[in-house]
């Protein structure tokens, strides 16, 4: 078997031939064999453990968030993990999950959209009282200009302070573990899951890489 198509054998199955092995096997079934039997050996391993996905995920946020490992537990709380401008950490999570969380963004946390909505009532009463105490006569000039108010105060809470404030993340992803099905692609042990898927790309590969 020549060299490169072993190599190619390497990068597709991200697993490691020795030269000596390579030399011993002469038909590509004894090939499929050892990857599919190295492949069991590494799902059992990970699978025993029941840390395949969360093992993966951990690797992301440790990687490209820089959390510590120990911080990092199944069910901790993600909006703790990612708290620290949060905001910055998620859109790189996202980018991470190949934008797999681009439809679930931060939500505003329930006690800061508490605190927006008494600063509007707030405003609108004091509004109100402004026009009833009033002595100027033109009635509807001020009606105009608490509504006026009143509107500004909406776009300045919603829009440019929201954002900014009491941050979570969806419910959905309340614990660390719940993000692991938006993973990218599984590793190559799961994407040749049986001896036959292995030994068909092997064949593609021997037909692409000749003699």
């Amino acid at each position: 078997m020549n060299r490169e198509f072993i190599e190619a054998l390497e990068k597709e199955f991200d697993i490691y031939i020795s030269k000596d092995l390579a030399n011993s096997f002469d038909k590509l079934e004894q090939f499929a064999r050892y990857i599919n039997s190295k492949y069991r050996q590494k799902r059992a391993c990970l699978e025993c453990s029941n840390e395949v996905g969360f093992f993966r995920l951990r690797k992301i946020l440790e990687n490209e968030l820089n959390i510590p490992k120990e911080k990092l537990k199944p069910n901790s709380i993600t909006s703790e993990v990612l708290k620290g401008n949060i905001r910055k950490k998620w859109s790189k999570l996202n980018k991470a999950l190949d934008n797999k969380l681009h439809y679930y963004p931060l939500e505003t946390h329930p006690v800061a959209d508490n605190i927006l909505l008494f600063l509007g009532f707030i405003a609108i009463v004091f509004g109100i009282y402004n026009v009833v105490t009033s002595s100027n006569k033109n009635f509807f000039g001020e009606i105009l200009g608490v509504f006026g108010i009143v509107f500004l105060l909406y776009v300045f809470l919603n829009i440019i302070l929201r954002p900014f404030i009491g941050l979570k993340v969806p419910d959905e992803f309340e614990v660390l573990k719940n993000l692991t099905y938006f993973l990218p692609e599984a590793p190559q042990i799961y994407k040749y899951s049986t001896y036959d898927d292995i030994l068909k790309k092997i064949k593609e590969l021997k037909e692409k890489h000749g003699q």
